[in-house]
């Protein structure tokens, strides 16, 4: 078996779990900076792309990890905010998997030959 071939689907697989974070984090962003937009300034108007990074990640990282959309009384803001935690969990989780899978393979490949 290549590992060419094992790199080259990891990367895929990446960039379809990238996908829906940053499709969740941009409505998420959307959303609070056009219904509310002083919430959305207090975080420090994040708005993710190239062209304009977060000024503060923390603020909207925070945001999120203590639910405090939920204070919103906005079910479609709730529903953008949890569809971003889960989408970043996952995410984070196959950073860590994929990055196991890489060591594992640099690891048999250095060590199988003198074993």
């Amino acid at each position: 078996m290549n590992v060419g071939y094992v790199f080259f689907g990891l990367l895929i697989i990446l960039g379809i779990v990238f996908a829906p974070m940053a499709v969740y984090t941009t409505l998420l962003c959307v959303r609070l900076k056009k219904y509310h937009h002083e919430l959305w300034l207090s975080l420090g108007s994040p708005m993710p792309g190239l062209a304009n990074r977060y000024k503060d990640q923390t603020r909207i990282l925070r945001f999120l990890r203590l639910r405090q959309y939920a204070s919103l009384k906005d079910e479609e803001t709730e529903r953008l905010a949890a569809g971003t935690r889960l989408a970043g969990r996952v995410f984070l989780a196959y950073i860590f998997a994929g990055s196991a899978v890489v060591f594992g393979i640099v690891l048999i490949g250095k060590y199988w030959k003198t074993l």
